[in-house]
Protein backbone atom coordinates (compact mmCIF):
# COMPACT_ATOMS: atom_id res chain seq x y z
CA UNK A 1 0.00 0.00 0.00
CA UNK A 2 1.44 3.54 -0.91
CA UNK A 3 2.33 5.73 1.72
CA UNK A 4 0.07 8.52 0.88
CA UNK A 5 -2.91 5.62 1.21
CA UNK A 6 -1.63 4.86 4.79
CA UNK A 7 -1.20 8.17 5.70
CA UNK A 8 -4.79 9.03 4.69
CA UNK A 9 -6.15 6.05 6.74
CA UNK A 10 -4.38 6.74 9.80
CA UNK A 11 -6.53 10.79 9.45
CA UNK A 12 -9.55 8.25 9.05
CA UNK A 13 -8.97 6.42 12.42
CA UNK A 14 -7.56 3.37 11.14
CA UNK A 15 -4.78 1.61 13.22
CA UNK A 16 -1.06 0.71 12.15
CA UNK A 17 -2.80 -3.15 13.11
CA UNK A 18 -5.85 -2.46 10.85
CA UNK A 19 -3.64 -0.43 8.27
CA UNK A 20 -1.20 -4.42 8.43
CA UNK A 21 -4.14 -6.19 8.29
CA UNK A 22 -5.60 -4.67 5.32
CA UNK A 23 -2.44 -4.98 3.41
CA UNK A 24 -1.76 -8.93 4.26
CA UNK A 25 -5.58 -9.11 2.79
CA UNK A 26 -4.45 -7.09 -0.40
CA UNK A 27 -1.66 -9.20 -1.06
CA UNK A 28 -3.04 -13.08 -0.14
CA UNK A 29 -5.46 -11.57 -2.39
CA UNK A 30 -2.91 -11.61 -5.37
CA UNK A 31 -1.00 -14.73 -4.33
CA UNK A 32 -4.14 -16.82 -3.81
CA UNK A 33 -6.31 -15.72 -6.81
CA UNK A 34 -8.25 -19.01 -7.09
CA UNK A 35 -10.43 -17.92 -9.86
CA UNK A 36 -7.51 -16.31 -11.76
CA UNK A 37 -9.44 -13.30 -12.02
CA UNK A 38 -6.82 -10.94 -12.09
CA UNK A 39 -5.01 -12.23 -14.97
CA UNK A 40 -8.31 -12.15 -16.87
CA UNK A 41 -9.07 -8.87 -15.86
CA UNK A 42 -5.20 -7.80 -17.18
CA UNK A 43 -5.74 -9.44 -20.43
CA UNK A 44 -9.03 -8.07 -20.89
CA UNK A 45 -7.47 -4.76 -19.73
CA UNK A 46 -4.44 -5.34 -22.57
CA UNK A 47 -6.48 -5.93 -24.90
CA UNK A 48 -9.00 -2.74 -24.25
CA UNK A 49 -5.85 -1.14 -24.25
CA UNK A 50 -4.68 -1.84 -27.91
CA UNK A 51 -8.09 -1.30 -29.26
CA UNK A 52 -8.19 2.34 -27.76
CA UNK A 53 -4.71 3.29 -28.75
CA UNK A 54 -5.81 2.29 -32.32
CA UNK A 55 -8.76 3.72 -32.04
CA UNK A 56 -6.71 7.21 -30.75
CA UNK A 57 -3.67 7.09 -32.93
CA UNK A 58 -6.70 6.71 -36.08
CA UNK A 59 -8.59 9.82 -34.35
CA UNK A 60 -5.16 11.59 -34.37
CA UNK A 61 -4.09 11.30 -37.60
CA UNK A 62 -7.38 12.22 -38.80
CA UNK A 63 -7.21 15.84 -36.33
CA UNK A 64 -3.83 16.48 -37.92
CA UNK A 65 -4.87 16.79 -41.85
CA UNK A 66 -5.94 20.55 -41.07
CA UNK A 67 -3.02 21.20 -39.71
CA UNK A 68 -0.82 19.14 -42.43
CA UNK A 69 -2.50 21.79 -44.53
CA UNK A 70 -1.16 25.08 -43.12
CA UNK A 71 2.01 23.76 -41.42
CA UNK A 72 5.42 23.95 -43.46
CA UNK A 73 7.65 20.95 -42.96
CA UNK A 74 9.67 21.35 -40.58
CA UNK A 75 6.92 22.45 -38.50
CA UNK A 76 4.86 19.84 -39.77
CA UNK A 77 7.70 17.13 -38.89
CA UNK A 78 8.09 18.73 -35.57
CA UNK A 79 4.75 18.44 -34.56
CA UNK A 80 3.82 15.39 -35.93
CA UNK A 81 6.73 14.09 -33.58
CA UNK A 82 6.03 15.79 -30.51
CA UNK A 83 2.20 14.48 -30.98
CA UNK A 84 3.68 10.87 -31.56
CA UNK A 85 6.09 10.84 -28.65
CA UNK A 86 2.81 12.65 -25.99
CA UNK A 87 0.62 9.70 -26.96
CA UNK A 88 3.49 6.91 -26.79
CA UNK A 89 4.13 8.46 -23.52
CA UNK A 90 0.35 7.89 -22.83
CA UNK A 91 0.74 4.93 -24.24
CA UNK A 92 3.54 3.39 -22.47
CA UNK A 93 2.21 4.45 -19.00
CA UNK A 94 -1.39 2.42 -19.99
CA UNK A 95 0.68 -0.85 -21.03
CA UNK A 96 2.96 -0.74 -18.04
CA UNK A 97 0.21 -0.61 -15.36
CA UNK A 98 -1.11 -3.28 -16.22
CA UNK A 99 2.59 -5.34 -16.44
CA UNK A 100 1.67 -8.37 -13.08
CA UNK A 101 0.47 -10.77 -15.96
CA UNK A 102 1.66 -9.81 -19.30
CA UNK A 103 4.40 -12.16 -20.96
CA UNK A 104 6.64 -11.30 -23.58
CA UNK A 105 3.92 -12.26 -26.48
CA UNK A 106 1.72 -9.32 -25.15
CA UNK A 107 5.09 -6.77 -25.03
CA UNK A 108 5.80 -8.28 -28.59
CA UNK A 109 2.26 -7.69 -29.56
CA UNK A 110 1.78 -3.81 -28.38
CA UNK A 111 5.33 -2.73 -29.66
CA UNK A 112 4.14 -4.11 -33.30
CA UNK A 113 0.73 -3.68 -33.76
CA UNK A 114 -0.23 0.12 -32.48
CA UNK A 115 3.17 1.39 -34.20
CA UNK A 116 2.50 -0.44 -37.33
CA UNK A 117 -1.07 0.61 -37.53
CA UNK A 118 -0.33 3.96 -36.76
CA UNK A 119 2.36 3.93 -39.41
CA UNK A 120 -0.03 3.27 -41.90
CA UNK A 121 -2.82 5.70 -40.53
CA UNK A 122 -0.35 8.34 -41.00
CA UNK A 123 0.84 7.47 -44.14
CA UNK A 124 -3.30 7.45 -45.69
CA UNK A 125 -3.67 10.99 -43.89
CA UNK A 126 -0.59 12.58 -45.02
CA UNK A 127 -1.49 11.20 -48.58
CA UNK A 128 -5.13 12.63 -47.83
CA UNK A 129 -3.91 15.93 -46.78
CA UNK A 130 -1.20 16.13 -49.94
CA UNK A 131 -5.20 15.43 -52.00
CA UNK A 132 -7.00 17.91 -50.22
CA UNK A 133 -3.93 20.21 -50.67
CA UNK A 134 -3.80 19.61 -54.68
CA UNK A 135 -7.95 19.68 -54.74
CA UNK A 136 -8.44 23.16 -53.10
CA UNK A 137 -4.74 24.58 -53.83
CA UNK A 138 -4.21 25.62 -50.35
CA UNK A 139 -0.47 25.52 -49.91
CA UNK A 140 2.96 24.44 -52.09
CA UNK A 141 4.20 22.48 -49.29
CA UNK A 142 3.26 18.66 -49.66
CA UNK A 143 4.10 16.11 -47.18
CA UNK A 144 6.19 13.19 -47.70
CA UNK A 145 3.58 10.12 -46.30
CA UNK A 146 6.80 8.24 -45.36
CA UNK A 147 8.92 10.63 -43.46
CA UNK A 148 5.65 11.71 -41.48
CA UNK A 149 4.54 8.67 -40.89
CA UNK A 150 8.00 7.08 -40.18
CA UNK A 151 8.92 10.17 -37.40
CA UNK A 152 5.27 9.58 -35.98
CA UNK A 153 5.93 5.56 -35.46
CA UNK A 154 9.88 6.19 -34.20
CA UNK A 155 8.37 9.15 -31.89
CA UNK A 156 5.40 6.95 -31.01
CA UNK A 157 7.72 4.08 -29.56
CA UNK A 158 10.07 5.58 -28.11
CA UNK A 159 9.14 5.66 -24.79
CA UNK A 160 8.01 2.58 -24.78
CA UNK A 161 11.63 0.71 -25.80
CA UNK A 162 13.13 3.22 -23.48
CA UNK A 163 11.12 1.46 -20.81
CA UNK A 164 11.61 -1.90 -22.32
CA UNK A 165 15.32 -1.73 -22.68
CA UNK A 166 17.35 0.92 -20.23
CA UNK A 167 14.59 0.28 -17.29
CA UNK A 168 14.70 -3.17 -18.20
CA UNK A 169 10.97 -3.26 -17.01
CA UNK A 170 9.69 -6.86 -19.06
CA UNK A 171 9.83 -10.09 -17.08
CA UNK A 172 12.32 -13.00 -18.15
CA UNK A 173 9.92 -15.97 -19.14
Amino acid sequence: MKKERKTELMKKGWSKEEIKNAEDIIEDRKLHDKSRSMLRLDRILFWGILFMMAVGNALVAFILIPLLLVFNKLVMNLFVIVIGFSIGVLFNFLIWDIEEHLTRKHHLIAALSIPILALFNMYFIVKASNAINILFDISEVKGDPVTVSALYAIAFLLPYLWTLFVNKKIKKY
